[in-house]
């Protein structure tokens, strides 16, 4: 990839996403990273965590990184792209792991899975275990 950024751009970084992804080993998410982070250009980084802790906010809803680079980059305007992923991976990796703390979550009360799912199964659990309580008194 180093020899043709010195080839093919005369040792400089492209700085264009067409430009990032036609180098040897440069995917979307890799020049989105360089776009963001080094050039300073808007770029919208998809990560599995990205990936899970959108779907779940109910801000994207696939499972396609590029189709969830397309939500985020409709839902949120360009130069706040960069610092949403960072903030969204560090969520996924904090506490919006593939097993949620939900309870540490400042984000629970506009969550679509917290509201959808969890506490749906919360609510089941607990009327299940009262249910169980009350069958052995």
């Amino acid at each position: 990839m180093a020899t043709e950024v010195v080839e093919q751009h005369d040792g400089n970084v492209p700085e264009t996403m067409d430009e990032l992804v036609e180098l040897p080993g440069v995917g979307r998410k890799t020049a989105n990273v360089v776009l963001g982070h080094a050039l300073g250009v808007p770029g919208l980084p998809v990560d599995r965590h990205v990936l899970r802790v959108a779907n779940r906010l109910g801000i994207a809803a696939s499972e396609d990184p590029e189709v969830v680079e397309q939500q985020l980059g409709r839902a949120l305007p360009p130069e706040r792209w960069t610092v949403a992923s960072d903030t969204l991976i560090l969520h996924g990796r904090r506490i919006c792991r593939p097993k949620p703390l939900c309870g540490e979550c400042a984000a629970r009360p506009y969550c679509h899975y917290f509201r959808t799912v969890v506490s749906k199964f919360s609510k089941a659990t607990t009327r299940k275990a009262a249910k169980s309580a009350k069958a052995t008194r």
